[in-house]
Formats: C-alpha cells, sequence, structure tokens
C-alpha cells in the first residue's frame, strides 16, 4: 500500500502537468495515480496529442536525400514513428528506390520465364522463380504481362518454335502410375510362386 504523503504528492505533479508524468517521476503505475484521480474528482490537464501526419515533402526529400536508408532512421530524422511513415506511404503512394528496384528485377525474371515457359500457369512460374503467386499475379495486372505472353507466343508460332510447357503435377502422376504397375506385377509374380502344387 501506498502512503498519504505519496498520493498527495502525485496527485499535486498531475494538476500540474498530466498523470503520466506523475507515474514516471514517482515510479508509480500509470494506472494506479488514475484511479485516485478518478476517486478524488480531480481535474487534471489532459495529454498532448502527439502529431500523426508526416507532410509528404519532408518524406519525399528525406528519401532523395537517404534512398538506401531504413524506415527506422527516418523515423529518428522527421521525429516521427515507423506506422506514421508507413501511414503516409501507403495514402500519397510513395515508394523508396529500394522497393522499385526490387520490383523491376522480379519483372525481369518473369520476362525471362515467359520467353522460355510462354503457355506455363502462375502457380508453376511461383515454383521455379521461388516467388509468391499473388506478388506474380499483382505484376501481371500492374505491367499488362498477359498482353506481352501473347506477344511472345505469336512470335514463337510464326518462328516455327515448339512451345515448351513446364507441368511438374503431370510428370508427378505419370510417375507414380508407373510405380503403381510395377508394384502390381510384382504382386502377381509372388503369388504365382506361392501357389501350392495340390490347388493347380
Amino acid at each position: 500500500m501506498y502512503s498519504k504523503k505519496l498520493k498527495i504528492r502525485a496527485l499535486k505533479i498531475a494538476k500540474e502537468h498530466n498523470a503520466k508524468f506523475a507515474a514516471e517521476e514517482l515510479g508509480i503505475s500509470y494506472h494506479t495515480v488514475l484511479r485516485w484521480i478518478q476517486n478524488d474528482k480531480i481535474k487534471i490537464k489532459p495529454l498532448k496529442k502527439r502529431n500523426n501526419t508526416v507532410k509528404p515533402k519532408d518524406l519525399i526529400a528525406d528519401i532523395i536525400n537517404y534512398p538506401d536508408d531504413k524506415t527506422a532512421q527516418r523515423s529518428q530524422r522527421l521525429n516521427c514513428t515507423v506506422r506514421e511513415i508507413t501511414y503516409c506511404q501507403q495514402v500519397f503512394k510513395i515508394i523508396p528506390k529500394k522497393l522499385i528496384d526490387r520490383e523491376y528485377k522480379k519483372l525481369e525474371k518473369i520476362k525471362n520465364d515467359i520467353e522460355i515457359y510462354p503457355k506455363d500457369s502462375i502457380k508453376n512460374r511461383a515454383r521455379r522463380l521461388k516467388f509468391a503467386s499473388t506478388t506474380i499475379f499483382q505484376l501481371f495486372n500492374k505491367y499488362d504481362l498477359r498482353n506481352y505472353q501473347q506477344e511472345v507466343i505469336k512470335e514463337q508460332q510464326k518462328n516455327g518454335i515448339e512451345l515448351s510447357v513446364y507441368d511438374k503435377n503431370k510428370l508427378q502422376e505419370t510417375v507414380k502410375s508407373i510405380i503403381q504397375r510395377k508394384r502390381k506385377n510384382k504382386a502377381k509374380i509372388v503369388k504365382r510362386r506361392h501357389i501350392p502344387s495340390k490347388l493347380k
């Protein structure tokens, strides 16, 4: 239990500043100070609201000056949280240079894959390139890669190149069917050997 002197002192500090400041200065929990205030019905200064908005001009200038920095380093320079920066990027569609470079690298890999396997599905591309199927689907819609895919198919048909299709599931099914046939044949041979001579 806390003493009365400490309680009175905490309430005085809370009147001058706020409940959070009183709790931090005296080493008491914030909720206990709030409970004392509610019991005594004292009016206290409200906490100062922090500016939750980051100006897009400042963010763009920071990205131009420091393109390879992380969001945590930006938050220290702009005096804000990481969430505020991410929210500002989503609203104003500000994309840093790092993400753009990564996206273009992925796009080049997908285009190379389309040239080799033009009629293949997105799932098989995701397995080969080790990307998520959602990222490939988003890039297909963003950069109109389906039109590019159709153009590649037409060019290959004009040149007389056979279209190569990569289908891992079909290969697995054929291999499984071959293994099952071999097992059945082995079982038949074993049964024939173990039939007794009387029953023949």
